[in-house]
């Protein structure tokens, strides 16, 4: 008998697993570890093919089996619950302004973007210097009416969050945007904010996704560990930064949609709660 347990080390980064073994060959297995405190043992095990193919399928289940069900689903807001179509605003604020159309997008700045965003600027100063910049015609209750226009429902992503909903789970939301963005949204959807157990807004928390902090910020105010949080954005980089504080985290899309269900299916499916 080999024991590997003198090969196992905890990486406090990613609560990821390593097997080292003798021949040097490395496997991490993610992301979690709270039961490998016991030893780990295999009935001769050798170096040959056949040995390395028993130790994989032994780490793919490993992976999977660890994977903790999620008590709490938060939800992104952009292109998973409530479509938006920028480019039907740009041209509205160029039917409006003195800039054409096709210069309106080197108008729009990301340092700009991220600072109304995470509140560190006003987003009525933040409007009316823009507007000023380009000979913007409107008033700040014009702005928002604009942006409510461009907003439309995701039939596919509400029917995921309303059936998980209806399954007894808490669902929150954790979006990127301005205040002027959440008046919009209320503006053309009134009471959407009532629908969760709770909202969580980058401009109030002073954090901008896939900043790591704001995952960990959002599942301290709901006093549920990262690994209970399952977490769905459309933006890879997001879901990168969820998973990196150790939420189960996935890309959505409606392309994707097949997929998004399997994941959430085959986490629930030891007590059939999906």
């Amino acid at each position: 008998m080999v024991v590997l347990s003198n090969y196992i080390t905890r990486c406090s980064n990613f609560s990821t697993i390593e097997l080292k073994t003798a021949g040097h060959i490395q496997i991490a297995v993610a992301p979690y570890t709270e039961t490998l405190d016991r030893v780990i043992s295999f009935y001769s095990l050798g170096t040959g093919p056949v040995h390395w193919f028993i130790l994989l399928l032994f780490c793919g289940f490993l992976n999977i089996s660890h994977k903790m069900k999620p008590t709490a689903f938060i939800f992104d807001i952009g292109n998973v619950l409530i479509d938006f179509d920028l480019s039907r605003l740009l041209k509205a604020i160029s039917n409006h302004s003195r800039v054409k159309f096709e210069d309106i997008h080197e108008t729009w700045t990301l340092k700009d973007t991220i600072d109304v965003e995470t509140g560190k600027v006003d987003p009525k100063d933040h409007f009316e210097q823009y507007a000023d910049s380009i000979g913007l015609t409107w008033d700040y209750d014009a702005w928002k009416k604009a942006w409510a226009d461009i907003y439309t429902i995701n039939d596919k992503g509400m029917a995921l969050f309303f059936e998980l909903k209806e399954k007894g789970f808490p669902v929150y939301l954790l979006s990127n945007l301005a205040e002027y963005n959440k008046d919009a949204i209320e503006m053309k959807f009134k009471n959407f904010f009532t629908l969760c157990r709770g909202n969580y807004f980058s401009y109030e928390l002073g954090l901008h996704k896939p900043d790591p902090n704001i995952f960990m910020r959002v599942s301290s105010e709901i006093d549920t560990s990262p690994e209970h949080c399952f977490f769905i954005d459309d933006l890879l980089e997001n879901v990168q930064g969820a998973r990196s504080v150790g939420m189960q985290a996935i890309r959505f899309s409606q392309d994707r949609l097949y997929r998004v269900r399997f994941e959430i299916e085959k986490i629930l499916a030891v007590d059939g709660n999906f």
